[in-house]
């Protein structure tokens, strides 16, 4: 150390010293930035920079870097951190739309700012705009390179891969976002849309009560969750979040059923009956399963049950594996004294929910043995008969992916995708 420095400066001196000794030893992003910037307020005081000073000009990377989902800021990375000029303008010339202008500004920003993060961010972005997949995923993957700790890129790289179908990927990308920044909402809301793809909805509704505990004007998971609980049959919850989504502005044909269908199985009163109508009149009466549902549950309640009976027969038309189309219809073939179509539609019950078991099952063991060409082909075939054709479709591709003649699953493959094609166009044909 030179002997002619000020004791202030020499303080200075060895506190710097003692702070990279640190970031040598152990790289954290957050502590490490956090630390260089205390020691430049301190050199600050003492004298100690220079203008172009190494310390003063070093990138402020922090996990929390991570573009908001419905956000314009497509760069972020502290809430009060007032953004570089190239970043804005980077983020300017992708929300106008002009394609050529963002890419050369964000080549343009990575020549320029190698180790930061957002460079790589907006070019990977631009990329994106400009639909070119492969270059905007190896942009992503730069970023991680440069910045591990920085959340934004595997945020950015999880929405790709969930985009393409890769659910695998985009779950492990997904879960680094919510191990870097647990209070990340986004990260959560990823991880849940990954985790129903994939048939998870145990963990998916986990995530999704993560995003409300974060962000709890969020709409998504309130909607995604109430729709689940319907699901199960847990009505009373399914009103709960179905209503909040309501009062934070939804006004969605398919949610605005569910909460009228909510309502009727809760509490099947005249009260529940007529705020049930009312939904329906204000989704404009659509041509959609969980309305027909609805119309059967009003006309049983009101004792028609020939219509009752039409409507639920309607449903199972679009919807050959509605649990609860299925259960309601086979109590009414009873009640109408039709015995034998009642013992059809209960066993086609039965086995959907036997279905359902199974491949809760089998996830399980997919979790705890590895994704396994013969596990994946069951799990397939044990969502295809749950009727997730879009699921197994997911899962065989999986399958022929690491065994590309396994026996059966090219088979199988071909039979979800004509399950999908099948309800396409019954969905197109269907009229009100």
């Amino acid at each position: 150390m030179p002997g002619n420095l000020p004791a202030s400066r020499s303080r200075c001196f060895w506190t710097m010293r003692l702070i990279r000794a640190r970031i040598s030893a152990s790289w954290s992003f957050p502590r490490s930035y956090a630390l260089l910037f205390i020691a430049y307020g301190m050199l600050s005081t003492a004298g100690c920079t220079r203008p172009g000073s190494t310390v003063a000009n070093l990138p402020r990377t922090d996990p929390r870097e991570m573009p908001p989902a419905r956000s314009k800021q497509l760069t972020r990375t502290t809430p009060d951190e007032v953004k570089p000029d190239w970043v804005a303008r980077g983020e300017q010339a992708i929300q106008k739309g002009t394609q050529a202008e963002a890419e050369r500004l964000a080549r343009d920003a990575v020549a320029a700012h190698p180790r930061d993060p957002r460079a790589y961010t907006l070019l990977g972005i631009a990329f994106l705009r400009g639909r070119n997949v492969e270059k905007a995923r190896a942009t992503f993957e730069r970023a991680i390179a440069v910045a591990p700790r920085a959340a934004g890129p595997q945020l950015n790289l999880a929405r790709l891969e969930l985009t393409r179908g890769n659910l695998e990927r985009a779950k492990k990308h997904a879960l680094r976002v919510t191990e870097l920044v647990p209070d990340a909402a986004d990260g959560w809301l990823l991880l849940g849309r990954t985790a129903q793809g994939m048939g998870d909805d145990a963990r998916a509704a986990k995530a999704w009560r993560q995003v409300i505990r974060l962000e709890p004007s969020q709409v998504e998971p309130h909607i995604r969750l109430g729709m689940q609980e319907l699901d199960l049959g847990h009505s009373g919850q399914a009103v709960a979040h179905l209503k909040e989504a309501y009062r934070l502005g939804t006004r969605d044909q398919s949610v605005l059923c569910a909460l009228a269908l909510a309502e009727m199985t809760n509490a099947p009163d005249d009260t529940a009956t007529e705020r049930a109508v009312n939904l329906v009149k204000e989704a404009g009466n659509p041509a959609i399963p969980p309305r027909w549902f609805v119309d059967g549950l009003i006309a049983w309640r009101r004792n028609d049950l020939s219509s009752a009976r039409a409507s639920f027969e309607r449903v199972l038309q679009r919807d050959p594996i509605n649990e609860r189309a299925l259960y309601s219809l086979s109590q009414l073939y009873r009640l109408q004294g039709d015995r034998a179509r009642a013992i059809q539609t209960e066993r086609r019950h039965h086995t959907l929910l036997a279905a359902r078991q199974r491949w809760n099952l089998l996830r399980l063991r997919i979790e705890s043995e590895g994704p396994k060409p013969a596990l994946l082909c069951d799990f397939a075939n044990a969502l295809l008969d749950g009727g997730r054709p879009l699921e197994a479709q997911r899962a065989f591709q999986q399958c022929l992916q690491r065994a590309p003649e396994y026996p059966g699953a090219r088979r199988g493959l071909e039979r979800a995708r004509a399950v999908i094609d099948s309800r396409s166009s019954a969905a197109g044909a269907s009229t009100p």
